[in-house]
């Protein structure tokens, strides 16, 4: 892993072009992968900073992953990610996160992604991005000012394809002044139904975006649930 002394801010700042940690492993070889008390910075220039592939989990605590033209952070086939007291911001996209083909395996899905007091901010096409996996939880987050005006292939958090009934979890958090197409998409999942809640949280001056909370329920065979209760929306029209 990456580990700063606690001293001092230890910092990786990308000289060039690419990822700046790349790591490929079977999920089944019990990888556990840990980021912490670090400035990873790509100085607009690299472009994925942490590029995981496969392993069983993977920590970042206390972290900043900036100014990546691509991805902070691209994690594929990883069982559990969890992010905390991490300022994930001014990338091309914050996270990515989906499916693996591994060797071992034949393939794995991204599970169990959570945010925990994080920054996700400024990221000029998605904060969060989850093309296959199962359960993201966004607690007691900010996300704010994600995506770009007028584009609405950006925004902030998607998720689509979840492969079990567990959708999103996303509890007292922070939504603000993000652009694109939603501060919050849920597509059609791969599983047969989908639950997701969404509650406690304030959406204040999202006046670029198209839509607040979208929930895309076109097919009848698959339900996609989203319970939203006790939250709060402000000056985004």
């Amino acid at each position: 892993g990456l580990i700063g002394d606690g001293k001092a801010v230890a910092s990786l700042k990308a000289r060039a072009s690419g990822s700046v940690l790349t790591i490929a492993e079977s999920p089944m070889d019990g990888l556990y992968c840990n980021v912490a008390d670090m400035v990873i910075d790509g100085n607009n220039i690299a472009t994925n900073g942490l590029d995981i592939t496969g392993g069983y989990m993977l920590n970042v605590d206390r972290a900043i992953i900036h100014h990546f033209t691509g991805v902070g952070v691209k994690i594929l086939g990883v069982l559990c990610s969890q992010f905390r007291d991490t300022r994930i911001a001014l990338n091309g996209t914050g996270v990515v996160a989906g499916y693996a083909v591994m060797p071992s395996t034949g393939g794995t899905d991204a599970n169990l992604i959570r945010f925990f007091n994080c920054e996700l901010g400024g990221n000029t096409s998605w904060a969060v991005y989850v093309t296959r996996g199962s359960l993201i939880v966004i607690n007691a987050c900010n996300l704010d000012q994600n995506g770009t005006t007028g584009n609405n292939a950006t925004a902030e958090v998607y998720f689509s394809n979840g492969i079990v009934a567990a959708g999103i979890s996303v509890r007292d958090s922070w939504f603000e002044a993000n652009k694109g197409i939603s501060n919050i998409w849920i597509d059609t999942p791969y599983a047969s139904s989908q639950m997701s809640v969404i509650e406690s949280s304030t959406f204040v001056l999202n006046t670029n975006l198209t839509t607040g909370i979208y929930v895309q329920t076109n097919n009848p065979a698959k339900p996609n649930v989203a319970l939203c209760r006790g939250n709060t929306f402000y000056d985004n029209a």
